[in-house]
């Protein structure tokens, strides 16, 4: 069974740990599918159990290519750096860099409360994602030589929901955590009625 939500489910919000380990390794996956030989992409664990996808040289130098992070409640903006695994923001421009937040809680919403942002090459890009709406794919940057891989994030979402069981597990009768805002609490319940969950 599928999620009755068109993009991101926010009740999967709850679940974000197993929901970030998932989406990491699937993200990984689709990318590895379309890199040059000589690239690979690698899950990396952070010494906070923070996973993400890091774009490497498939021989030799370790020093990442490209660097795709799902933000967990928890992040700060002071962690972005470990995230990335540069140094510096004059370094991150070297090493794209790109950050998905899927979650309404925590800090550094932007003012949205799905979004991608990007940095590559000294150049900054911001997507929203609204709750109403298909996931994106957004574009992942390798090297200046290389085309950009791309990641179609709803298949990995649908994957999540899927592969964790989360159509057993959700009750959608009750209202996610933190609740929706009145209008989009509205939308959702119709959706929820019209889908046979509320």
């Amino acid at each position: 069974m599928t999620s009755p939500f068109p993009g991101m489910d926010p009740y999967l919000e709850a679940y974000w740990g197993d929901v970030h380990a998932s989406l990491t390794v699937y993200a990984a996956d689709a990318i590895n599918l379309q890199l040059p030989d000589d690239l690979v992409a690698r899950v990396h664990v952070l010494s906070n159990r923070r996973r993400l996808v890091r774009i490497l040289p498939a021989q030799g130098d370790a020093k990442p290519v490209s660097v795709l992070a799902f933000r967990h409640p928890d992040d700060d903006s002071s962690e972005a750096l470990e995230i990335a695994g540069v140094e510096d923001w004059q370094a991150s421009n070297q090493t794209p860099t790109c950050f998905v937040n899927l979650f309404r809680r925590g800090v550094g919403t932007v003012g949205h409360p799905y979004w991608m942002l990007l940095f590559a090459y000294g150049e900054g890009e911001m997507m929203a994602f609204p709750l109403r709406d298909r996931l994106p794919t957004i574009r992942i940057p390798l090297r200046r030589t290389d085309p950009d891989a791309t990641l179609d994030l709803q298949p990995l979402i649908d994957a999540a929901y899927r592969n964790g069981g989360y159509a057993r597990t959700i009750d959608y009768r009750r209202d996610p955590i933190p609740p929706l805002d009145a209008e989009t609490a509205t939308w959702a319940n119709e959706l929820l009625t019209k889908a046979g969950r509320r």
